[in-house]
């Protein structure tokens, strides 16, 4: 393919030491790949990274933020974006935002949220790497979100108040009109007092916790039936469920017919996340409406739902 050709062009150039000649190349190579391959998503990835590693970027005093998000689901870009929101805000300066598709997020942002920043491509990117200005740039992306408060906060806030302050962009966070009605139609009809939120991740979780070492902590089945018969035993009578396989959703309405209400009716058993983006962004919104939430271990999707409601999670 074109588009590694002008990669490995792009690596030369960096090892002979021509800068702006390489980040030429990488933005070509970015240029060639389509915007509808899951293969070409991971190269753009991959070419941004090695161009950022190369680019004269970083420097304060920061005059704007780049953030590129193709990668990551749908919780842990949103965890990331709400942060350097609030660190936009707080520095008042611009916050630039390329989010792109992927096979863990496979929308683009203004299909889910009304703006919130300033769009830019994977091209532009590349352009503001190759520019004039690019030393004042601050550039980031899904991965870094987790040290923000260690590398930009720490000497000027404590943790607490960060941490009030991002809450608060997530929480105003502006949904599409078309996405709130839905979850308005979905409440008028369906919905209870006092019910339980109800967030079993399959698909990939398990896969991810044992290349962590951490298969242990996996909330199976049982554990989350278990739970739920703890939860009728406490008085609880209506359970919202929110998951990502429909063999977990057939078998936990089995075993508790008529206290089992969910949302998400179509699922694609081909697809990395076998529910639709938008599907899940519902979800995400009726869990964080439950009186508490048994949600999986090491799942952002569990913990963004529990913050922007500000309701109770446990785990089975």
């Amino acid at each position: 393919m074109r588009n590694d050709l002008y990669l490995e062009k792009a690596n030369r150039l960096k090892e002979q030491g021509k800068i702006k000649e390489s980040l030429n190349a990488y933005y070509k190579s970015i240029d060639l790949a389509s915007s509808t391959s899951y293969s070409d998503a991971k190269h753009i990835t991959k070419v941004i990274k090695q161009a950022a590693s190369i680019a004269t970027i970083n420097h304060t005093p920061y005059k704007k933020i780049v953030f590129y998000t193709g990668l990551g689901g749908l919780c842990n870009r949103l965890r990331a974006l709400c942060s350097y929101l609030y660190l936009s805000h707080h520095l008042d300066i611009p916050l630039l935002m390329c989010w792109y598709p992927n096979e863990a997020c496979d929308c683009y942002f203004d299909e889910l949220f009304e703006d919130v920043c300033e769009m830019i491509s994977p091209q532009t990117i590349l352009r503001i790497f190759n520019s004039q200005e690019s030393s004042n740039i601050l550039y980031v992306d899904v991965g870094k979100w987790k040290r923000i408060y260690e590398t930009y906060w720490q000497q000027h806030l404590d943790y607490e108040t960060y941490w009030q302050g991002y809450l608060k962009f997530i929480r105003q966070m502006p949904l599409k009109k078309s996405i709130l009605k839905k979850i308005d139609i979905f409440i008028e009809k369906f919905w209870h007092e006092d019910i339980i939120g109800l967030h079993i991740r399959r698909t990939d979780l398990l896969e991810h916790l044992k290349s962590r070492k951490l298969e242990s902590d996996y909330s199976s089945n049982e554990k989350f039936i278990s739970s739920i018969e703890q939860a009728i035993a406490d008085g609880y009578s209506c359970f919202f469920l929110a998951t990502d396989e429909v063999s977990t959703k057939t078998l936990i309405q089995a075993n508790f017919p008529e206290k089992i209400i969910s949302y998400c009716q179509t699922f694609d058993s081909f697809q990395k996340r076998q529910t639709f983006v938008e599907d899940a962004l519902i979800d995400l919104y009726l869990l964080s409406k439950c009186t508490k939430i048994i949600g999986s271990y090491h799942s952002s999707f569990s913990r963004y739902a529990a913050n922007l409601g500000n309701i109770p999670l446990t785990y089975p």
